[in-house]
This record gives C-alpha cells, structure tokens and sequence, in this order.
C-alpha cells in the first residue's frame, strides 16, 4: 500500500506513478547497462552483443523458442539485470550453408 503520499506540488503520488517511475528507471538502467556492455566489448576487441530481440529477427524464431535454445543449451546468454545477452557468433551454428 502506498499511504499518503505528496509530490513536490503537494499532488497525490498516485500507485500508477510509482509503477510508471518504476519502468522509466529500469528503461534507463538497462539502456545504461547496454551502453556499458558495447564500450566494454569495443575496448576488449570483442564483439557487440546482441539482445533477444536482434536474435529472434536473426533467425526468425518466436520468443519460445528462443528461451526453449537457452534452456537446453542450444544458444549461450547472459543476463544482466533482466535482459539476456548473446554473441552473435553463436548465431553461425543456425545459419543455412
């Protein structure tokens, strides 16, 4: 329950408020977190990592899939904070030759 609670305006902080802040801050978190990650891997040498998304379009899959590839092992990710990271050469695997 979020009591009684006032903004700078003496305006009603509202339970809808706290979950909008709440999805801004873990927007801008995560967009930090990528930025961090591509310096990182360009300092490194390494490549950019890709998220979930970028490999669902890559390979044309849906979301299950894709988390039924992590869970067996088929795909490698990493997750940090709650978005999940791959290496685009792990990709080649499921390229057509």
């Amino acid at each position: 329950m979020v009591g009684n609670m006032s903004g700078l305006n003496g305006e009603a902080i509202t339970q809808k408020d706290l979950v909008t802040f709440k999805n801004y801050l873990i927007y801008e978190i995560s967009e930090l977190l990528d930025e961090k990650l591509a310096l990182q891997a360009s300092q490194s040498g390494e490549r950019h990592t890709l998220r979930s998304r970028d490999v669902r379009r890559a390979l044309g899959i849906s979301a299950s899939t894709l988390q039924s590839y992590r869970i067996s092992g088929l795909l490698r990710a990493k997750k940090v904070g709650g978005t999940y990271y791959y290496d685009p050469r792990d990709l080649k695997k499921f390229q057509i030759k």
